[in-house]
């Protein structure tokens, strides 16, 4: 069974590995970093600040999400940065409303990459979410679009033109 990470290392945000069983102890995060675990992250706050440093926002499933990693991870830089993460948007008729949440950078662009997973989805009430919680601007328009429209993520944050700049 594997072991649900609630805390990240303040230094570095990777996910703690390590936390000392007894008052003012320590934890040690994956990266080996030591720090008194009164000072680690929660999940809650390390999530607010993987959606403030979020660029762009692509609304893909898990095969989605691997079928542009595969048709465009040779042309531009590809680095899947969180397994991810599970954020409830809100209620319907008492039913809750769920999304899965993952960080991908390409090409130094930090992109998230979401889908609804619940049983009860309301797409408005999600659009509703981003807005408060995940709102990244591009030229003037929010950063956002789907699998079938990844190409505006590409084009919008300049992807194309840095391509073109590595390759000479």
């Amino acid at each position: 069974m594997s072991k649900i990470t609630l805390y990240h290392c303040p230094k570095c945000g990777a996910k703690e590995s390590c936390r000392e069983r007894r008052i003012n102890g320590n934890a040690t995060c994956e990266n080996g970093h030591k720090y008194p675990s009164k000072d680690a992250i929660g999940a809650d706050e390390h999530l607010q600040i993987e959606l403030a440093k979020t660029e762009y926002v692509v609304e893909a499933n898990s095969f989605e999400y691997l079928s542009l990693w595969k048709d465009f991870h040779e042309e531009y830089s590809w680095e899947q940065v969180s397994q991810g993460y599970g954020a409830h948007v809100g209620y319907i008729d008492g039913r809750p409303i769920f999304i899965s949440l993952r960080w991908a950078t390409v090409n130094e662009v930090y992109m998230l990459f979401w889908h609804a997973t619940s049983k009860v989805v309301d797409y408005g009430m999600i659009e509703e979410w981003f807005v408060n919680n995940c709102d990244p601007m591009a030229n003037g328009r929010h950063a956002r679009c789907d699998a079938d429209n990844f190409i505006h993520a590409i084009l919008c944050n300049g992807l194309l033109k840095r391509k073109v700049e590595q390759d000479g």
